[in-house]
């Protein structure tokens, strides 16, 4: 059974944000791009969100503090309970590669009790679907 669904405030939108639902077998899930720090504030991140910070309020933390800086992408997946069930991050990229302009970093995660039903691939799409982002070097590292 869905409840209402969690409808964060849209008075802080980024102009280019798009908002999409995916449909499960057993929920909605909603999928919003540019995310910002006050939508990451009113949403919880689920207990199986924990691949890069090791436990779901270490990765709310750390979604927070993505999602305030102005040079990243942050597109979240959340449930209509407000839980945080899948993320991309695309930010600039450090090391050796911060030496080429426009290269970005992107990290994917979804929640591991929401895995295998397609919305990787979903929140992936939604991500990456600008046309602006063809300039951008985006490469994925650490992956597991």
């Amino acid at each position: 059974m869905l409840s209402t669904p969690f409808v964060p405030s849209s008075s802080d939108d980024h102009p280019d944000s798009h908002c999409q639902q995916f449909e499960t077998a057993s929920e909605i899930v909603h999928l919003r791009d540019f995310c910002s720090a006050p939508l990451v504030a009113s949403l919880k991140a689920d207990t199986g969100l924990r691949a890069f910070a090791r436990t779901a309020e270490r990765e709310h933390q750390l979604l927070s503090t993505i999602a305030q800086r102005p040079d990243s992408k942050l597109t979240l997946a959340y449930t209509g309970q407000g839980i945080i069930v899948g993320q991309v991050t695309l930010v600039p990229a450090s090391g050796w590669w911060e030496e080429l302009p426009n290269t970005y970093e992107i990290a994917i995660e979804v929640s591991s009790s929401r895995r295998r039903r397609g919305l990787a691939r979903k929140l992936l799409g939604l991500a990456l679907e600008q046309d602006w982002l063809d300039d951008f070097i985006i490469i994925g590292l650490g992956l597991s």
